[in-house]
Order: C-alpha cells, then sequence, then structure tokens
C-alpha cells in the first residue's frame, strides 16, 4: 500500500517575486497555461475553449486555495458549471 504524506498549503504571499528564482516563475507560467481563475462565466468560457481545442474527455481539476472554505465553495462554483 502507498502512503501519500500530505504537505499543508503555505499561506499566501505579499510580494513571490521577491522568493522566487526565474526558473521557478518560469515553469510555473508553463504549468498555469491552462489555468482558468475568474467569475463563473470566465472560468465556463476558458473551460469550453480549451475543451474545444484538446476535445479531451475528462477533466481534473485542482483547486490550491489556502482557506477550506473557499476551496470549497470554488468546487461548489465549477461543478455548477
Amino acid at each position: 500500500m502507498i502512503r501519500w504524506k500530505q504537505t499543508p498549503l503555505q499561506p499566501p504571499v505579499d510580494n513571490i517575486d521577491i522568493m522566487w528564482t526565474k526558473t521557478e516563475k518560469n515553469t510555473l507560467g508553463q504549468r498555469l497555461r491552462y489555468s482558468f481563475v475568474g467569475g463563473p462565466a470566465t472560468v465556463k468560457m476558458g473551460l469550453e475553449s480549451f475543451l474545444d481545442r484538446t476535445q479531451v474527455d475528462e477533466i481534473m481539476a485542482v483547486s490550491h486555495v489556502y482557506e477550506h472554505a473557499a476551496r470549497l465553495r470554488s468546487y461548489e462554483i465549477l461543478s455548477s458549471l
């Protein structure tokens, strides 16, 4: 049996630019290429565009939101789209 150690999500910082390297910034930029951030209408439009371009039949969502209640709310909103 594989057991995963869950690392707690760190709290937000005021200025990430003083903390990360250029390589980390570029890597994150690539990973966020298919991120959809905003209100329900904006996220729905982004998801629809992504689906049209890729023709995938399944999407896995991850929400790295520090506050638990806000993270749950983000999934509620996503499920309503």
